[in-house]
């Protein structure tokens, strides 16, 4: 009875609450330090993995690290948390170590500015790269061709023309011609031994060249998407392979990597798209034949507006190239444009703007990048446009039919690659184009105009280089109007009626031998316009 009655009812468990509040606010107070010290452990070591091994196993690392630093804290005995309290510890001082000092030599060596030397080019390498590109910088349409040596030698010799913290920057082209285009880059500083080492891949978008940084080590780092800004920058500036092919700019339609050389294919911004020379042996054949005789009578009179622009509301927009820019007539009113802005002020008795933002020698390339059609997005946030006409296309082509690969031998096999390089990437260019006009002008009457062939004669199938020329026109107005059609635009034919006509449409039979039109040749044009709006109804 005397034991029942000392005895604590609450069970032996809670009989000293003291010494349980005890234990467990000291494993409290061991587990806290543990876990702080674990957290920046944990980032440390990852962010110490991220730049010496990748994202992967940097994250990899912080979540061993941090996930082991908990269960230590959370069961580990007293002298277990000790022993890994020492080691996160040691992790923390050594990762952040090593980041401060690998990170320190890289700002010294990218921010430690330009002053220095560069190593010379190979000059026999950069002597045949420059007497390349000098060709390829008088050419309407070009195909570059480098090997590794001679692109390097270019390189090298840009470098030293530019403000840059690299002393060399060497490439090492290292897949093969049809495989995903790989360049390897070693560079060294001009500041201390650090080195640089990765690999970029290249493509043509929108007529330029995209450079992309597939992977990039400096020292001993492997640099994350979020620090490459710098070093891509060096490299983009050093890499400027556009700058190398034209300095007053090109727009590129293909470039082939692989097999130790790089292969650019495209066009240079220029009005002079034929030489005469080149005109002359293409059409050597047609020497001693007759062409076919086709008259042309004209069906329009001039237009109204001197110029390139006109008051009024809405606004009729002429995008394009030296077609739109009337180039080949002295009077603007002699042009298809102002021509076409009469016929409609005419069809709709209404008194319509006018703004021509034609460019002589634009591309569908320089079309997207030089800021023609940025200035028509422009526009149509701040005017009411009602129609819209668009001829691009010819300069994509013309450069390389009149070249004299081209000429000399259309089933030549660089003039082939040359063709269907321009072809695909007019489908690319011509589709963004479109795309963008869609979201521009919705509610305008959008007219695309098809490419004449200059060298139609009429000599037919007497003549190869006629026949093979009208081929590659047709295909490459077949693109487009497919493109135009599918997204609602009315297609004008300006291919057609001016087959076998050139001879009076244009100055193609000048001494010096010119693709645009004559003031006949616009009025076939204007038809064309006309026609097709008509025949929309």
């Amino acid at each position: 009875m005397a034991a029942t009655m000392f005895s604590d009812p609450r069970g032996p468990a809670q009989a000293d609450p003291t010494g349980s509040a005890t234990i467990a606010a000291e494993r409290s107070a061991r587990r806290a330090p543990l876990i702080f010290v674990g957290i920046f452990a944990a980032l440390a070591a990852g962010l110490l993995c991220l730049l010496l091994v990748g994202e992967f196993l940097g994250l990899l690392a912080l979540g061993f690290v941090l996930s082991t630093a908990i269960v230590v804290a959370s069961f580990g005995t007293p002298l277990v948390g000790r022993i890994t309290l020492i080691v996160l510890t040691v992790v923390l001082i050594g990762s952040i170590a090593i980041v401060g000092v690998g990170l320190a030599q890289i700002a010294a060596a990218v921010f430690s500015g330009s002053a220095g030397g560069t190593e010379p080019a190979d000059e026999a390498a950069l002597f045949t790269a420059e007497s390349k590109i000098r060709v390829t910088a008088q050419d309407s349409g070009f195909r570059l061709e480098l090997e590794e040596a001679e692109l390097n030698a270019v390189l090298q010799n840009a470098l030293a023309e530019t403000e840059n913290p690299l002393r060399s920057v060497s490439f090492d082209i290292t897949n093969e011609i049809g495989d995903p285009a790989r360049i390897a880059f070693v560079g060294a500083f001009k500041s201390g031994d650090l080195n640089l080492e990765g690999v970029l891949s290249a493509e043509v978008t929108g007529g330029s060249i995209e450079l992309e940084i597939v992977d990039i080590d400096v020292g001993m780092f492997t640099l994350p998407g979020v620090g490459r800004g710098a070093v891509e920058d060096m490299i983009a500036s050093v890499a400027d392979l556009e700058a190398a092919v034209a300095e007053q700019g090109a727009d590129i339609q293909e470039i082939t990597i692989g097999s130790d050389k790089i292969i650019i294919t495209g066009v240079n911004r220029t009005n002079a798209t034929i030489e005469s020379a080149d005109v002359l042996a293409a059409l050597g054949e047609a020497e001693a034949l007759t062409p076919e005789s086709v008259s042309v009578v004209p069906r329009f009179g001039p237009g109204r507006v001197k110029g390139t622009r006109s008051s009024g509301t809405p606004v009729y927009l002429a995008l394009g190239d030296s077609l739109a820019a009337n180039v080949g007539v002295d009077d603007s009113e002699l042009g298809y444009v102002s021509r076409f802005h009469a016929l409609l002020e005419d069809r709709d008795g209404t008194e319509y703007g006018l703004i021509n933002l034609g460019v002589s020698g634009e591309t569908s390339g320089t079309l997207l990048n030089g800021g023609q059609l940025a200035e028509a997005e422009r526009i149509s946030n701040e005017r009411d446009v009602a129609y819209v006409t668009i001829d691009i296309g010819a300069n994509d082509l013309l450069g390389h039919l009149g070249s004299p690969t081209c000429s000399a031998d259309f089933q030549d096999p660089e003039c082939q690659e040359r063709l269907e390089a321009s072809l695909a990437a007019y489908e690319r260019n011509i589709g963004e184009i479109f795309d963008r006009l869609v979201l521009a002008f919705p509610d305008a009457t959008i007219i695309f105009l098809s490419a004449y062939n200059p060298f139609s004669f009429g000599y037919g199938e007497l003549v190869t280089f006629e026949t093979e020329s009208n081929t590659t026109l047709s295909r490459l107005n077949t693109i487009a109007t497919l493109a135009a059609v599918e997204r609602g635009f009315l297609a004008a034919d300006g291919f057609t009626p001016m087959q076998a006509t050139v001879g009076t449409t244009t100055y193609m039979r000048d001494v010096e031998p010119d693709i645009h039109p004559t003031a006949l040749g616009y009025d076939v044009l204007t038809g064309a316009l006309w026609d097709a709006l008509s025949s929309a109804g």
